[in-house]
């Protein structure tokens, strides 16, 4: 495991050849089995915690990202939306939702990673992840639940427009971070 900029891996995701090469090989896959071998070759990024270690740990600390997994359009997950229609949703939540940030395209070339901002605290992550899937949920995209994990790794995959749907909406972003869901009885 090894520490990097955020910079660095979003520069890597628009311009790094062994990215492109391993992103179109996983896309080109015929099978779900060729892909999910191939997928495990990707890097892959904790975004939630700058621990070297997948094990929970007393001194974890959060980097207050949480990264959504909107996956399958047009499949299980979202069947009534293509990818396009997706990435309009997410735009449209980016001007209405200031910790919306940004997002990159799948490995698999049909779901999106989306960059949001909540509590930097360990103890708040899953009630911030039920927040942001509410928020998703309410305009129609389905999030994958495991991204409610705090240790959750991310594979990274080339994305050409990574500069504008991401980098530059980083850059831009003013701190606001979506407060955490209520605790239900």
């Amino acid at each position: 495991v090894k520490a990097h900029k955020l910079s660095d891996v979003l520069h890597a995701i628009e311009f790094n050849e062994t990215i492109k090469k391993k992103t179109q090989a996983i896309r080109d896959a015929k099978s779900k089995d060729e892909k999910t071998r191939l997928k495990m070759d990707l890097t892959a990024l904790f975004v939630s915690t700058a621990s070297p270690s997948r094990l929970l740990e007393d001194n974890d600390s959060h980097t207050g990202w949480l990264m959504i997994d909107v996956d399958k359009f047009g499949g299980e997950d979202n069947p009534d939306k293509t990818l396009e229609e997706g990435i309009a949703i997410v735009e449209d939540l980016m001007k209405d939702y200031a910790y919306v940030i940004g997002y990159f395209v799948s490995p698999s070339g049909n779901g999106l990673k989306v960059l949001t901002a909540i509590e930097p605290d360990v103890n708040t992550h899953v009630l911030s992840f039920v927040a942001m899937r509410d928020l998703f949920d309410a305009h129609g995209l389905h999030v994958d639940g495991s991204c409610k994990n705090f240790k959750r790794a991310c594979f990274i995959s080339h994305d050409p427009n990574v500069s504008r749907t991401l980098t530059e909406p980083l850059k831009a972003w003013t701190g606001e971070r979506i407060k955490p869901a209520k605790m239900k009885e």
